[in-house]
């Protein structure tokens, strides 16, 4: 076996020199100890650790460098490019036909995203005072407040400024909250009435939870706390204080969720959206929103991130190649398509086909109406993790012809998909998934 090659190399080389310079150390016999422990396997799964990175060093490479300095992989410096000579040196005693599997750190850079509409229009004392003057209207004070609601008078007020608005129009209005500093409002025009409207940034800001008074509260109501004055600020910032107040406000939100809040900021009208994600146990800032008075603008920013990446490589006997991820769509009947045939050579789905994909028990695919029906999406789903099985070499652009039992029911039921075999069937292409 190889382990017992690389054993008696080791030991004709430090034959021919002094034992002192032979210094083999623990790492090494830890690793050949993985490798007796796997058998020489073909198939390995690794995840880079932080070590791993400083590999990529280099003064030549640039993009290269980038990777030990940044302990990940991105979108000019990729895996693909860079990965197979990492797997060289640490896998030098796999076999051609070995596969690696590597999970590893892969840096999305901040992303951002520009938008001139709506016009803006900031408010002045007149615009308040023609709103009312008396207590508690917007013309006391000329700002709106708690008591003069901003969402109540806006309409009111954009009906009156303009007049001849047609239906799309859209205005990002400035005005001031009381206590609050300078705020901003996208209104557009409906043909009808003015109303709320939010800019789509790729992220749905109709469907944004708005703070209230109360949920400021909650995160605190003394000196440099957002209940304080009901907003955030530069002392109080939103992203120190709404990842808590996100795990109380939704318990059962899983990872991967995603939720945009609305919120108040003190003195200025930048911030006023910011989405967060969920991921593992936290809520993580994902996107702000902001408005540049001065340029006319609105910003998207989507924060900078690192997620974990998977990706395959595969020994020739010479290189390590990328596999790229495989799925299967349907396509139309081609005469080159290649014929399933199952372990026992049949030219259907066998018995231990069906009891890989859960169907052991009727060995069939369940095709009634109803809520037993497995849906073409389903079969097809399940047809994949059989190929994949049955056919680990396959490429992207092969057909293959597949026959399967289904259960209709005792009324039956007529598909294109029943052949003369009684059987139905479904031709599948290997495409790469992106």
């Amino acid at each position: 076996m190889k382990y017992s090659k690389i054993l008696f190399g080791l030991a004709v080389f430090c034959g021919m020199g002094s034992f002192t310079s032979c210094d083999v150390n623990d790492e090494f016999y830890d690793e050949l100890d993985n490798m007796e422990e796997a058998g020489f396997v073909k198939e390995v799964e690794y995840t880079l650790v932080e070590k791993d990175y400083e590999f990529f060093k280099s003064d030549e490479d640039e993009l290269k460098n980038k990777i030990a300095k940044y302990k990940s992989f991105g979108a000019d410096y990729t895996a693909i490019k860079y990965m197979p000579e990492f797997l060289a040196d640490k896998y030098p005693y796999l076999d051609k036909g070995s596969v690696v599997t590597t999970t590893f750190k892969y840096h999305i850079s901040s992303e951002y995203e520009r938008s001139t509409d709506p016009e803006a229009y900031e408010m002045e004392a007149k615009d308040y005072d023609s709103l009312g003057t008396a207590k508690n209207e917007p013309g006391d004070k000329d700002a709106f407040s708690s008591k003069a609601v901003v969402d109540d008078y806006m309409p009111v007020f954009l009906e009156r400024r303009f007049p001849i608005a047609v239906d799309g129009d859209s205005k990002l209005v400035k005005y001031t909250y009381k206590g609050g500093g300078d705020k901003y409002l996208d209104m557009q025009f409906d043909g009808t009435v003015w109303t709320v409207s939010s800019k789509e940034f790729g992220f749905d800001t109709d469907e944004a939870y708005r703070l209230s008074k109360e949920d400021y509260d909650s995160m605190g109501e003394g000196k440099d706390q957002p209940g304080d004055y009901d907003n955030f600020s530069s002392y109080v910032k939103p992203e120190d204080f709404l990842p808590a107040f996100m795990l109380g406000k939704y318990p059962d939100a899983k990872a991967g969720d995603v939720v945009t809040i609305k919120y108040y900021y003190y003195g200025y009208w930048n911030d006023k959206y910011i989405g967060f994600i969920k991921k593992n146990d936290q809520w993580v800032k994902n996107v702000t929103v902001s408005y540049d008075w001065a340029t006319g603008e609105f910003e998207l920013k989507t924060l900078s991130e690192d997620i974990e990446k998977v990706e395959t490589f595969k020994f020739d006997g010479k290189v390590w190649a990328y596999v790229p991820p495989i799925k299967f769509v349907r396509v139309e009947a081609t005469d080159d398509a290649i014929q399933y045939k199952g372990k026992d050579n049949t030219a259907a789905l066998t018995d231990d086909d069906y009891e890989l994909v859960g169907n052991g028990k009727y060995k069939n695919f369940d095709v009634r109406s109803g809520k037993d029906e497995e849906t073409e999406e389903v079969r097809i789903s399940k047809l994949t993790k059989v190929l994949k099985e049955r056919y680990p070499d396959l490429k992207v652009g092969e057909v293959y012809f597949i026959e399967y039992k289904v259960y209709a029911g005792n009324g039956g039921i007529e598909s294109q998909d029943s052949n003369d075999n009684g059987l139905w069937d479904i031709y599948l292409k290997a495409v790469e998934d992106n």
